[in-house]
């Protein structure tokens, strides 16, 4: 099995530096790439099972980016994060904020889009409110 590829502005980051947060309009943007082998596309992109026998398997992510926004991608990245050996990250980095292409090749599928720094004065906190 060969071990999955998170790039950003061409320097490797840890799966786990990056959150997700879909966005039209991203903040001075960098561009990433990540880089699935085919031995992982299930266990990261199917893993329920799902995709129509009908859909080639970006064509199914597309859908799953629709229905699901940012929850697919921090689906893949934790899928990812599994498979990544990686120092130890403290705080997020980057936001990953458009999802431009996704290529499915011979032996590997690729993601690319951009990404900007995390910078947390820029996010609105969370608010979480009780449920009723």
């Amino acid at each position: 099995m060969q071990t999955p590829s998170f790039t950003i502005g061409g320097t490797a980051v840890p799966f786990k530096a990056a959150w997700v947060k879909l966005k039209a309009r991203p903040y001075q943007p960098t561009g990433y790439e990540v880089v699935v082998p085919r031995s992982l596309w299930t266990d990261v992109f199917d893993w329920g099972e799902e995709q129509a026998e009908s859909q080639n398997l970006p064509e199914f992510l597309r859908s799953e980016l629709e229905n699901l926004g940012s929850m697919a991608v921090r689906f893949w990245l934790g899928a990812l994060s599994k498979y990544s050996p990686s120092t130890e990250v403290r705080h997020w980095e980057w936001v990953i904020a458009t999802v431009d292409q996704i290529s499915e090749h011979e032996d590997h599928m690729r993601i690319v889009g951009r990404a900007e720094l995390f910078e947390p004065g820029r996010f609105p906190p969370l608010v979480l409110k009780p449920l009723e």
